[in-house]
């Protein structure tokens, strides 16, 4: 079975709706075009600090995801690890907070 909200990830980064990675996560909130925040469960203490932080001072809502950074990298087809992500379309965010905790 697979997840379906590691497949809404997937979607929201093939829709271009989705900035991947610490930095880019950031700057996405603070030109306020982030929507949602997810944060993978692997990422170090002060790694997760910065990004909730950042997601409390701009307003925007965060989720402290119980997937790792390899899980979330997959579903979204990337090359590489990242410890967070965020969702920068209205509708995607619906799409990814009514896909958590179910599965397919």
């Amino acid at each position: 079975m697979q997840d379906k909200f590691l497949s809404a990830i997937g979607l929201a980064r093939r829709a271009g709706a989705a900035v991947f990675g610490t930095e880019q996560v950031r700057d996405s909130a603070k030109s306020r075009k982030a929507k949602l925040i997810i944060v993978a469960s692997d990422v170090s203490d002060n790694t997760r600090k910065e990004i909730t932080d950042t997601a409390a001072f701009y307003k925007t809502e965060c989720i402290l995801s119980h997937y790792t950074m390899a899980e979330i990298s997959s579903a979204a087809g990337l090359m590489r690890n990242t410890s967070s992500l965020a969702v920068t379309d209205e509708n995607m965010t619906v799409l990814v907070k009514n896909s958590q905790n179910t599965k397919m």
